[in-house]
């Protein structure tokens, strides 16, 4: 029980550290946390991961204040920055190249392209149509924040807030979580304990999942349960909905509609323990492989969709907070690099992975 309360005490150390916790606060753990991490073993390595694993830190990105969830796309950073109530955008080279203000306080990233119909011109006359008629479209991008303050998730285009989803404000207690595909946006709300689902209009569709209630402390949520849902990843070929449980240790697996498929184990370590204790975030590449986020250890976890393990990086044995990663909360993928957030020192850290 006692460890049981340590481990919940270090999820809430880093939603209070989000929320503007000092960073005293920090220390205070690092000095219980690295008794827990001794009792890890790697199999005659000490404290090293296996030898095989080559990836290593190339480069690091930004100064934030609580560097939280990432997104990466069409060769664009995006980092919500919590305390700091913005969306930074960089460049895959550190360059700063804007900023999204307008959220009090975000959490949540996705973004995707969408078609809009070409707006009239100045002299008001009617939008263009193409040969045969039809209406003339552009593509336009589109981003979506999830707000912890608000508990709303925001729409904005060319930078300027347009919508909503579902109600707005209130909408969500907690929305941790986005992310897009085939014209769904999914929102995992980590204390209402579901994942929604949106329609391109931002209209409710549905919900799955379920809050685990009076669980077993070492077997916390049922198989179509959460016990704390933190990060959603999609497989962009299958459809399929992966979610990462914080308290159940585990990513769970369903239907783009909400039926639960599987959950997935994390994989042993070479001592044959979990190799990773509490995800908090869930990042998937192009090959399909999922980029596991333990801010327990902080430590990445790269596995594929049956659970085999490939690679684990950023984890130092009792250095949490001198180590590559200090309790690390969100990773994105492309092109052999992966870039994590790292949240005490207020950084992006990016790997590169080797095979």
């Amino acid at each position: 029980m006692a460890m049981r309360n340590l481990k919940w005490a270090m999820l809430m150390l880093t939603l209070a550290c989000l929320g503007g916790a000092s960073t005293a606060a920090w220390f205070v753990w690092a000095s219980v946390a690295p008794a827990h991490a001794g009792g890890l073993d790697w199999g005659g390595g000490g404290g090293d991961p296996p030898p095989t694993f080559q990836s290593e830190v190339v480069q690091t990105i930004g100064r934030f204040m609580s560097p939280s969830r990432i997104e990466l796309f069409e060769g664009k950073l995006y980092v919500a920055d919590t305390r700091r109530g913005h969306v930074a955008i960089y460049d895959t080279d550190g360059v700063r190249t804007g900023t999204i203000t307008g959220i009090q306080a975000p959490l949540g990233l996705a973004l995707d392209i969408i078609l809009t119909e070409v707006a009239p011109d100045a002299t008001g006359e009617k939008k263009k149509k193409d040969k045969k008629g039809a209406p003339v479209t552009e593509e336009q991008l589109r981003l979506y924040v999830g707000d912890r303050d608000t508990g709303s998730v925001t729409i904005f285009e060319d930078g300027v807030a347009v919508g909503h989803l579902g109600v707005g404000v209130g909408e969500f207690l907690m929305p941790n979580a986005i992310a897009v595909n085939g014209g769904r946006i999914y929102v995992v709300d980590s204390k209402a304990g579901q994942v929604l689902y949106y329609d391109g209009a931002g209209q409710f569709m549905g919900a799955f999942g379920a809050p685990a209630v009076g669980s077993d402390p070492d077997n916390p949520a049922a198989p179509d349960q959460f016990g704390f849902a933190t990060d959603i990843a999609i497989d962009p070929v299958t459809g399929e909905v992966f979610v990462s449980d914080w308290e159940a240790n585990r990513i769970s697996v369903w239907t783009r509609d909400g039926l639960w498929l599987r959950n997935i184990a994390p994989p042993p370590n070479d001592g044959g323990e979990a190799i990773f204790l509490h995800p908090l975030g869930l990042g998937m590449d192009n090959t399909g492989n999922l980029y596991v986020v333990d801010n327990l250890l902080s430590s990445v976890t790269v596995m594929d969709q049956e659970g085999l393990l490939i690679d684990v990086f950023g984890y130092q044995l009792g250095q949490y907070l001198t180590g590559e990663l200090q309790i690390p909360i969100d990773a994105a993928s492309d092109s052999g690099r992966v870039y994590v957030t790292s949240s005490v020192d207020g950084r992006v850290q990016v790997f590169e992975v080797r095979p």
